[in-house]
C-alpha cells in the first residue's frame, strides 16, 4: 500500500518498547520519518523544538498519560491530527477517546495492514487540510485579481473584438483538425481514396480502415453532441435552490459516480472533503454537477499516473471554496503557464494534446470544457479560477494544478 510521505515527522507516544519495533517497521517500509517519546511530557517538549504531521498516543503511560497529553496538545496546536491506541474496545471508552477530538483510534493489538489503512488516511487528511489552509491564504488575492481582470478584459472586449473573433474562430480550426476529430476523418477518407479497389458491384476497401473510419466518426458525432449540449446550457435559465454548504459539499461524490471505472487505467483516485458550516448558498445541482464533473474529467486527462485527485472545500471571504487539484508532469511540463491562466478557459483553447480515451465520458470537446465551467460559475454569480501551484507540503516540490470555484454565501 502507498502513502504518501510527510513533509515533517510522525510523533508516537508510547511507553511500550515492543510497540516501539512494530512502529519503526511500519514506519522504515514506508520510509517515513518518525520520533518516539515514552510520555506525554517528553512528547510535549519535543514539539517545543520542531513540527510534527500527526500524532500517535497510547492512553496509560507513566508521568503524563495520552488523555492529558492530547489537552495539552491542543492548548499549543492548532488542530493536531490525533490517532489514539487502546486496548480497551469498550464501547464508552471510544467514544470518550473520540470526544476528545482525535481524528481516529487503533485497537491494540492492532492489525499492521489496519493500523496502515488508518495511517494513510490520516495523512491524507493532513495533506488535503494543509492544502485548504494554502489556497485559502490566497484567495482573497486572487479575488482581487479576478476583479481587476474582469475590467481589463470589457475595456480590451469593446477595442479588440474582430481580433478576437478571427483568433476564436483560428482555434476552432485547429481543434477541428487535431486528434480523433474532423481532421482524422478527413485523412482517413483520402487513405481510402487511394487504397480502395474497383469491382464490377463497387469497391473493396479494408475492413481495418472502415473501423478506424467509423470509430472516428463516432468521436466526431459525439463532440457535435456535445456543442449542441452547450447551446442548450447557455440558453438554459438555472433551476436555484438552496441549500445548507455541509448538504452540499456531501453530495459532491455522487456528482462523479459514473467516472469512477474510467479512473483505472491511470489508477487515480479522488479523496473528497467534509466541510462543517452552517452557511448556505443558492445553486443549480443539475448544472453546476456539469461543471464539477468536467474539472474532475479534466483533472484526470492531464494528472499523473498512480496520483490521488484532491477535491478541497472552505470558506473564505464570504464564498464557497471548491478547489479540484491534481498533480502534473514537469517534463514534459504539464500544467498552465501564468501567462495563460485567463486564456485557457476561452473557447477551443487547449495548451496539452487531448486524452482521446476519455472522450466516451467527455461531454464537451474541442476544448471548450472550461468555456462551459466558468459560463455554468458565472450564472451563479460565482468566479472560476485555473492554475499552476508549487506544493511544498511533501518532502519534494510538486507541480500542481488546481481548479477553483467561487460560490457566493447567503
Amino acid at each position: 500500500m502507498s502513502i504518501r510521505t510527510p513533509k515533517d515527522p510522525v510523533l508516537v507516544v508510547e511507553d511500550d518498547e515492543l510497540m516501539h519495533d512494530v512502529y519503526r517497521d511500519i514506519f522504515s517500509i514506508h520510509n517515513i520519518e518518525f520520533e518516539i517519546a515514552e510520555n506525554g511530557k517528553i512528547a510535549l517538549d519535543l514539539i517545543k523544538r520542531r513540527d510534527f504531521s500527526i500524532f500517535i498516543t497510547d492512553l496509560n503511560m507513566p508521568l503524563m498519560g495520552g488523555r492529558e497529553f492530547i489537552l495539552e496538545l491542543k492548548k499549543i496546536k492548532q488542530d493536531p491530527l490525533i490517532l489514539v491506541e487502546t486496548g480497551n474496545n469498550d464501547p464508552g471508552v471510544i467514544i470518550d477517546i473520540m470526544k476528545l477530538g482525535v481524528f481516529d483510534y487503533i485497537i491494540k493489538p492492532f492489525d499492521v495492514d489496519q493500523f496502515t489503512k488508518v495511517l494513510k488516511k490520516g495523512l491524507e487528511f493532513k495533506y488535503a487540510r494543509e492544502q485548504e489552509r494554502n489556497l485559502s491564504i490566497h484567495a482573497s488575492e486572487k479575488l482581487r485579481g479576478q476583479i481587476e481582470w474582469l475590467n481589463y478584459k470589457e475595456n480590451l472586449r469593446i477595442k479588440d473584438k474582430s481580433q478576437s473573433t478571427l483568433r476564436n474562430l483560428s482555434d476552432l480550426k485547429r481543434s477541428f483538425l487535431e486528434g480523433a476529430s474532423i481532421g482524422s476523418v478527413m485523412s482517413i477518407i483520402l487513405v481510402i481514396k487511394d487504397m480502395m479497389q474497383e469491382t464490377e458491384d463497387g469497391y473493396l476497401i479494408d475492413k481495418d480502415i472502415m473501423k478506424t473510419l467509423f470509430d472516428c466518426n463516432d468521436i466526431v458525432k459525439h463532440q457535435f453532441d456535445g456543442i449542441y449540449d452547450i447551446t442548450q446550457i447557455l440558453e438554459k435559465n438555472l433551476n436555484i435552490q438552496e441549500i445548507p454548504v455541509n448538504e452540499f459539499i456531501s453530495e459532491l461524490p455522487k456528482m462523479v459516480e459514473r467516472l469512477e471505472p474510467h479512473l483505472i487505467p491511470k489508477n487515480v483516485t479522488i479523496n473528497f472533503p467534509i466541510l462543517k458550516s452552517n452557511s448556505k448558498i443558492q445553486v443549480d445541482k443539475e448544472a453546476f454537477s456539469l461543471a464539477f464533473e468536467e474539472l474532475v474529467i479534466n483533472a484526470y486527462k492531464y494528472t499523473v499516473a498512480n496520483s490521488t485527485i484532491f477535491i478541497l472545500a472552505y470558506i473564505s471571504d464570504g464564498y464557497l471554496v471548491i478547489s479540484i487539484k491534481n498533480d502534473v508532469n514537469q517534463k514534459p511540463y504539464g500544467g498552465i503557464p501564468k501567462e495563460y491562466e485567463k486564456i485557457v478557459i476561452e473557447p477551443f483553447i487547449r495548451l496539452h494534446n487531448n486524452d482521446e480515451k476519455m472522450y466516451i465520458v467527455e461531454k464537451f470537446g474541442l476544448g471548450l470544457g472550461l468555456t462551459v465551467v466558468d459560463n455554468i460559475i458565472k450564472k451563479h454569480n460565482g468566479i472560476f479560477f485555473i492554475h499552476d501551484i508549487n506544493d511544498y507540503t511533501s518532502k519534494t516540490m510538486k507541480i500542481c494544478v488546481v481548479a477553483e470555484i467561487f460560490l457566493p454565501l447567503i
